[in-house]
């Protein structure tokens, strides 16, 4: 499959597969030829080869995803002000500085255990903004195998044509 490089005004990474190529969208402002780009270019075709198993049979209900919210917001005791559900361009979730979670609705087409990664990871915002080193370690304690969880959303991003990274 050809590769091709488009430079885009935009801060992170994203990975598009396109009829017979793969398009990686970086910042403009680095070079193609960066540790950072070639890093991200190895890891991202690593990954759709690591990934063979998909289950769409598994998929989870609107009604299920919130069910799963719920039931981890008292394992973590955390409370959003608001949770919604809508259809997202570029992401599979976001967590407000106001406390607000919005997930993609395209989840619903995601296996449960991969969505249950989304609703915890997103529900971890509410204690810890960032993805520092305090929230990889508290997501381990609660989701041991959150690293292969986030492979197997990111496998699915580009079958669904959702890449970002």
């Amino acid at each position: 499959m050809k590769i091709e490089i488009e430079r885009q005004k935009r801060k992170n990474f994203a990975l598009k597969i396109e009829k017979e190529e793969i398009k990686v969208l970086m910042p403009e402002y680095l070079d193609e030829n960066n540790k950072y780009v070639k890093r991200f270019i190895q890891k991202g075709l690593a990954k759709i080869d690591k990934e063979v198993d998909f289950k769409f049979s598994e998929i989870v209900s609107k009604n299920e995803l919130l069910k799963i919210s719920n039931q981890w917001q008292e394992k973590l005791k955390v409370k959003p002000n608001r949770i919604q559900i809508k259809r997202m361009k570029n992401k599979w979730s976001s967590c407000s500085s106001k406390g607000n979670i919005t997930f993609n609705s395209e989840i619903a087409l995601l296996p449960k255990e991969v969505a249950e990664y989304v609703v915890i990871h997103e529900l971890l915002h509410l204690a810890v903004p960032n993805h520092g080193k305090t929230f990889k370690v508290l997501l381990s304690a609660y989701l041991p195998n959150w690293e292969e969880l986030h492979f197997k959303l990111f496998s699915y991003s580009i079958l669904l044509g959702n890449i970002h990274y």
